[in-house]
């Protein structure tokens, strides 16, 4: 729906500062602010508490549409592990394997025994096994190569690991991202029916506090004519003209006008106490509204072309037939279920096994020194210790049974989507009771205010020609407070027959899914 753009009006800065000021620790009582209908509709509209929550709500709900969404983006993990192994087992430990290791050490013994009969070094002579097993061992002891005992135990593991997925298909992804997509036009569509909720709440609020403000002004002129009156009650009792008891009653008539005129007063206070609370001001911030009730007929369209424009405008009706998309998401995706997902994934990790010697033996031989090795030391990283693992694949996954529960699951969504749409039609007829209901409404309500309006110039000329009787001696006391009080009802009514004009112009705006324009 489209928003009334936001007007920055002076009153409204200064009620802003106001309330800043008003609202710091130890602060005087601000000020009183006086509030027009369109200042204080843009205040509730910003600090309302209900509006607040309605924003978030959708902020919340773009959120849920992002992260749906991110199901359908590669996923990028990376895992890093180490382990320490205290003790690690001998495969070939009580077999008889191992002596087969050992004799793939003829191998060097041969190939030194052929190299000593063609050489021409008279000090390197062909050995037999056995020496040559010797002085190969006695060598490597002298080189320092350390414990040998357990050539398997490798002490240090690390695993270095990165893998990428990509979905290529899953059904039920896809359709959780359109149900939250649609539920973020859900939310939106929300924050519309709360914006006019608020605009409707304080517009009531505001003709209230005005009805009564204006109220209490009638009501202290009827406080006027009253005094005046017992001041002329005197004078004519000290005269001899009027007997006491008429004195007496125009003093019991001022003593009951001006209770009614505190009633108004304490009324007139409750309702600046509704609307403060509305548009979210402090409670020691004083307030007052201006403007002044006035009768203004509005142009009003057919019964059948309100009800067909608020069957395509009410924010409250879209957001029922949005529910209705989400339930059919939800079911579309719970039918997913029963297909098969299909990723592409790939991994590239490295491997590392380090043992805490990373000592090794390397032969050195020369022609004097056929026996003779060397140690070096191996880093961390060293190729040796280190290889890396790369694979790329496709994996399919397919539930084939799981006990009915994803059939209860579809079945549950479908009658979610039936109870949205039952909600759809009962919105349906709720938005064409109150289309008419409030056209209704505004037509009685305005030939009262025409009635009233007349009633009260009849009102005002009766109270007129009985002053001019009651000079002339031809009208009582009685008659002129008679017709006091038909004055200041007919008045009340007036004022009482515009407020409900007013009341009920917002109550068709709204229920016609417009904000009211001012």
């Amino acid at each position: 729906m489209s928003y009334v753009p936001l007007r920055f009006r002076p009153s409204v800065v200064v009620a802003f500062i106001l309330l800043f000021l008003g609202q710091a620790k130890g602060a005087e009582p601000s000020p009183e602010v006086v509030l027009t209908l369109p200042e204080a509709i843009e205040l509730a509209l910003r600090r309302s508490f209900a509006l607040r929550e309605a924003q978030l709500a959708r902020e919340d709900a773009g959120e849920q549409f992002r992260t749906a969404f991110s199901g359908i983006l590669p996923q990028l993990r990376g895992r890093m592990s180490y382990t320490r192994t205290i003790e690690a087992a001998d495969p070939f430990a009580g077999s008889s394997a191992g002596s087969s290791f050992a004799n793939l050490g003829a191998v060097p013994w041969l190939q030194y025994n052929e190299e000593a009969r063609i050489d021409d070094n008279p000090n390197t002579v062909p050995l037999t096994f056995s020496d040559f097993l010797a002085q190969q061992a006695a060598a490597q002891d002298a080189a320092s190569v350390g414990d040998r005992s357990n050539p398997f135990l490798v002490e240090n593991g690390f695993a270095f690991g990165l893998s990428v997925s990509q979905v290529v298909y899953d059904g039920s992804v896809i359709n959780a991202i359109k149900a939250a997509k649609a539920n973020e036009v859900v939310n939106e569509q929300a924050l519309d029916t709360e914006r006019l909720a608020v605009i409707q709440e304080v517009s009531i609020a505001f003709y209230n506090a005005l009805l009564q403000k204006q109220r209490e002004l009638v009501l202290q002129q009827s406080v006027n004519r009253a005094r005046r009156n017992l001041e002329d009650a005197r004078a004519r009792t000290e005269e001899g003209d009027l007997p006491e008891l008429q004195r007496l009653t125009a003093e019991v008539e001022l003593a009951n006008r001006k209770t009614d005129a505190l009633r108004a007063q304490a009324e007139m206070r409750n309702m600046y106490d509704r609307l403060r609370e509305l548009i979210a001001l402090p409670p020691n911030q004083k307030l007052s509204v201006g403007g002044k009730l006035s009768f203004s007929p509005y142009t009003l369209p057919k019964d059948s072309e309100a009800v067909s424009q608020a069957l395509g405008q009410r924010p409250d009706l879209a957001r029922a037939h949005t529910l209705v998309k989400v339930g059919q998401f939800a079911t579309s995706g719970a039918v997913s279920r029963l297909l098969p997902t299909l990723r592409l994934e790939a991994n590239l990790s490295a491997n590392g096994q380090i043992p805490d010697n990373r000592s090794v033996i390397v032969s050195a031989a020369t022609e004097d020194e056929p026996f003779r090795f060397e140690q070096n030391e191996l880093g961390v990283f060293d190729d040796t210790f280190w290889y890396p693992v790369f694979n790329v694949g496709l994996r399919l996954d397919w539930t084939l049974f799981d006990g009915f529960a994803n059939v209860s699951r579809i079945r549950r969504e479908r009658i979610a989507t039936r109870r949205a749409q039952v909600t759809v039609d009962r919105t349906e007829l709720r938005v064409r009771v109150d289309v008419e209901r409030s056209l209704r409404t505004l037509r009685i309500t305005q030939e009262q205010v025409e009635t009233q309006q007349s009633v009260r110039s009849l009102a005002q000329r009766n109270y007129e020609q009985t002053q001019h009787e009651l000079q002339a001696g031809a009208a009582t006391q009685f008659d002129l407070r008679q017709a006091s009080q038909q004055l200041d009802e007919s008045r009340l009514n007036y004022l009482q027959a515009i407020h409900d004009y007013e009341v009920a112009w917002v109550e068709y705006q709204v229920a016609m899914g417009q904000e009211p324009a001012y």
